[in-house]
C-alpha cells in the first residue's frame, strides 16, 4: 500500500488549476483567432462591395457626361 505524501493533493490542484488555466486561455485565443478570421472574411467583402459601389457611380457618371 502506497501512503500518498502531504504533496500529493496539493501536486494534484496545481496541475488541475493548469489544465484548467490552459484550456482556458486556449478557448480565448481560439475566439479571439475566429473572430479575427471571420473580420478579415467580412470587413474586405464591404471594402469590394464599397469600392464597387464607387466604381459602379463613377461609371453611371461617366457614361451620363
Amino acid at each position: 500500500m502506497i501512503l500518498p505524501d502531504e504533496n500529493t493533493g496539493l501536486k494534484s490542484a496545481l496541475f488541475f488549476k493548469l489544465i484548467s488555466t490552459t484550456l482556458t486561455y486556449h478557448s480565448l485565443y481560439v475566439n479571439s483567432y475566429s473572430l479575427m478570421v471571420s473580420n478579415l472574411l467580412f470587413y474586405p467583402s464591404l471594402y469590394f462591395q464599397n469600392l464597387f459601389i464607387t466604381n459602379s457611380e463613377t461609371l453611371g457618371m461617366i457614361l451620363i457626361i
